[in-house]
C-alpha cells in the first residue's frame, strides 16, 4: 500500500513538472504571468521543499491541489495554447505573431 501511494505522489510531481515547463514557456513568449501561476510555483516550492518532512498522504493532497489550480489555470489562459501529449507531457504553442507585436 505504501509503494502505490508513493507512486501516485511521483506521478502528480512528473504531471506538475510538465505543467510548470509548460507555463513557463507561456510566460516567457507572452510576457504574461497571472497571479495564480506565481501562486502555483511558490506551493510547488514549498512542496518541494519540504516532500522529505510530510507524511505520503499530505504529499498526494497537496500535489492534487497544485494539479487542480494548474486545471483552473488552463482554463483561464485557454487549453487551446497548449499540446498534450499522450505520455504526458505538455507543450505551449508558440504564437509567432507575439513575437512580431501582433495579437
Amino acid at each position: 500500500m505504501e509503494e502505490k501511494i508513493k507512486t501516485k505522489f511521483e506521478k502528480n510531481m512528473s504531471k506538475i513538472l510538465y505543467l510548470q515547463l509548460a507555463f513557463e514557456d507561456y510566460s516567457l513568449h507572452s510576457g504574461n504571468e497571472p497571479e495564480l501561476y506565481i501562486k502555483i510555483n511558490e506551493e510547488t516550492q514549498q512542496l518541494r521543499e519540504q516532500k522529505d518532512q510530510i507524511d505520503e498522504k499530505t504529499k498526494i493532497e497537496k500535489s492534487l491541489d497544485i494539479l487542480n489550480q494548474y486545471e483552473e489555470l488552463l482554463k483561464i489562459v485557454g487549453k487551446e495554447k497548449f499540446i498534450f501529449y499522450e505520455d504526458g507531457s505538455i507543450e505551449y504553442k508558440w504564437d509567432d505573431n507575439l513575437l512580431k507585436g501582433e495579437k
